[in-house]
């Protein structure tokens, strides 16, 4: 980053601590959903019939669900589908906003013209 870029970043949050929190949450997140084929250690999908409702241990880290499935892989898959959904979410109002201020404009009767001649 340079730091034109810093300096911007660092006016967008204004210094609050929560902000900076969360976009480093968030950009965690994103970063865990972008490269879950690679840092996911299961399967999601993947029954393990030994590690049934399993506690948390070396192998799984979060433990295992009521079918054997991995909880830290379902997690980091699950990531994918809440941040396109949430992308879909923001793209559609961002969408639906514009069209409605389009047409607010265009329906808005235009605005009377005093006669300053007469005042």
């Amino acid at each position: 980053m340079t730091a034109k870029n810093i300096a911007w970043f660092n006016l967008a949050l204004r210094g609050n601590l929560s902000q900076y929190l969360a976009v480093i949450v968030l950009a965690f997140v994103a970063g865990a959903a972008v490269l879950a084929d690679t840092i996911a250690p299961y399967d999601p999908l993947e029954i393990d019939p030994d590690n049934i409702l399993s506690s948390p241990s070396a192998t799984h880290w979060l433990g295992t669900d009521e079918i054997g499935r991995d909880l830290l892989s379902r997690i980091i898959y699950g990531a994918r589908v809440s941040l396109s959904v949430a992308l879909a979410a923001v793209c559609g109002g961002v969408c639906f906003r514009n069209t409605y201020r389009c047409f607010r404009c265009l329906c808005r009767p235009s605005p009377r013209k005093r006669d300053y001649a007469n005042h």
